[in-house]
């Protein structure tokens, strides 16, 4: 799969994946989800997010598998993975 919404700069939050060159990592995103908050709910409170970057940040953090579902557990791994290479 191909992640035109997920971007990786060195410059940009240290290298974490983010959303389409924003400070906004995808970890940020996945956190909210596993809240149990709706897209709906992220796009109103961050405007600057559209809707197919929360769809591609959850593909992006259950490993971008064709059919892949953004599981409890997929984003609950991702978050600790994410923290863990940002603590290093």
């Amino acid at each position: 799969m191909r992640f035109d919404r997920v971007t990786i700069a060195p410059g940009v939050m240290a290298g974490m994946p983010c959303i389409r060159g924003l400070p906004f990592p995808v970890a940020a995103v996945v956190a909210m989800v596993a809240d149990g908050m709706t897209v709906e709910e992220i796009l109103a409170v961050h405007p600057d997010l559209e809707a197919g970057d929360v769809r591609q940040a959850l593909s992006y953090s259950s490993g971008g598998r064709p059919g892949a579902r953004a599981t409890t557990q997929n984003c609950v791994r991702f978050l600790l993975t994410t923290q863990a290479t940002a603590a290093v």
